[in-house]
């Protein structure tokens, strides 16, 4: 749900900007079918736009003995996050319905003038005759019309117009519009936007009306007739009206210059702008040591009967994702659990703070360390409670011992290095898992 609603608003926020982009370049302009095109990309790219899911890695350093804490506080955040998201859904299906309703009851309004009106049948379209329209229209292949207060010119203008949004199929547009109205009731920007797509159908049919060779005078006179519902012109004579309408100015309006048309090229940044904002961050949680971060990852792990595990190169800065079975309902798929050189049946009975260091085998190299035990993965902890004498001592690049470890003076020691966990094991192999102390003296 939450994901679904927040996807809406997004697409809200996309539908937004191309009306402003629209009406800010393109809407006084005269390239109508340019502007048709424009304005249903618009409904097109809202719905793509936001389904493209950009995501960044943030890793977050924390003490491990503080997961289990964070667990528990995720939980009630997550139960109350759930019951606001599931409240605004509830209200926004509510108003999908009630625009569902108002659709049907204006469906069965038209059919209502249909049936009760004359109809005349061409190959193209049908007019419907009825004399409760008030002003003609037409949607789908229907026209619905009426002949009062209109003289035979008017009828003619008047019903080439119509037969103009028709063969130009205007009504797959309008659906289109109703479909994202009905989806985005709530948004101001789809109510405006199906105001500038008819706005824009009517530019287009008054072209096409023009391209006849009827007069332009006479046309704008038959506007104003319909504009104030009466006849304010006679047509024996013509002459010009100085109220300002829209379709009168577009009609006069000289041609757009073509470069107009290169300002849809601030959708570009605009929309690049938009995904980099409304990227989302994956956070990866861990702790002081790689090796505590994998004992988290196996930890979780047990939550399920193969849950993937990301492991983190601080080196290479690369992520890779494995897969190892570990189920508490399964005790045949339970990986083994060594601490301090001996089986354990329940890693929750080792404390995070008590723990120095974890070890991660699998497959063959968990088998050749502990046999068959070791199938299902090894997770070998090293305590802090560990005598720092069972590490491996690395003297001068030779394996020593602890005799000539105490041999050494201070003074002739230039550098102490001392690993633990894998990368002990995987420079000195099975030898170092208690760690590896590397001393370098001075030459």
């Amino acid at each position: 749900m939450e994901t679904f609603i927040i996807y809406i608003i997004k697409s809200s926020i996309c539908l937004g900007v191309f009306l402003l982009i629209y009406v800010l370049f393109l809407r006084k302009t005269t390239f109508f079918k340019f502007n048709r095109f424009f304005l249903l990309s618009g409904f097109i790219f809202s719905l793509i736009i936001p389904a493209i899911k950009y995501t960044y890695d943030i890793v977050l350093i924390a003490p491990i003995s503080s997961l289990a804490t964070n667990s528990m506080d995720k939980n009630s955040a997550i139960e109350y996050t759930l019951n606001i998201w599931t409240i605004v859904f509830a209200i926004y299906i509510i108003g999908i319905t009630v625009s569902l309703i108002k659709q049907i009851f204006i469906y069965n309004y038209l059919r209502k003038i249909k049936n009760q009106g004359s109809v005349y049948q061409n190959n193209m379209y049908t007019v419907i005759y009825n004399t409760s329209v008030k002003s003609p229209f037409s949607i789908f292949n229907y026209i619905f019309f009426t002949t009062e207060s209109l003289d035979q010119f008017e009828q003619e203008v008047i019903m080439k117009h119509e037969i103009a949004h028709i063969r130009q199929k205007h009504w797959i547009d309008l659906v289109c519009a109703q479909c994202m109205l009905i989806i985005q009731w709530f948004n101001p920007f789809a109510w405006i936007y199906l105001y500038m797509l008819k706005e824009n159908h009517e530019y287009l049919a008054d072209s096409s009306v023009l391209s006849t060779g009827i007069s332009p005078a006479l046309y704008q006179a038959v506007l104003i007739n319909r504009e104030f519902n009466k006849p304010i012109f006679s047509f024996t004579n013509t002459f010009n009206y100085p109220k300002s309408l829209n379709r009168l100015n577009m009609m006069k309006k000289a041609k757009s210059p073509q470069w107009k048309k290169t300002a849809i090229l601030l959708i570009v940044p605009v929309f690049g702008a938009f995904i980099w904002a409304s990227a989302t961050p994956r956070y990866i949680l861990t702790s002081d040591t790689e090796s505590n971060a994998n004992f988290r990852e196996m930890t979780e792990s047990q939550q399920s009967a193969r849950d993937s595990i990301k492991i983190r190169d601080k080196k290479t800065e690369r992520f890779t994702m494995t897969n190892i079975p570990i189920s508490e309902g399964q005790s045949k798929s339970r990986p083994l659990i060594i601490v301090d050189n001996k089986k354990v049946e329940d890693i929750n009975t080792v404390s995070p703070d008590d723990i120095e260091s974890v070890n991660v085998l699998k497959g063959e190299d968990a088998i050749n360390a502990y046999g068959e035990d070791g199938k299902n993965g090894v997770i070998r902890i090293v305590s802090k409670k560990n005598d720092i004498s069972e590490a491996m001592i690395i003297i001068d690049g030779e394996i020593a011992d602890q005799e000539s470890l105490k041999s050494i003076k201070p003074d002739n020691i230039e550098k102490i290095e001392i690993l633990k966990g894998i990368s002990a094991t995987k420079i000195y192999g099975e030898k170092a898992k208690n760690g590896a102390i590397m001393i370098t003296t001075k030459k």
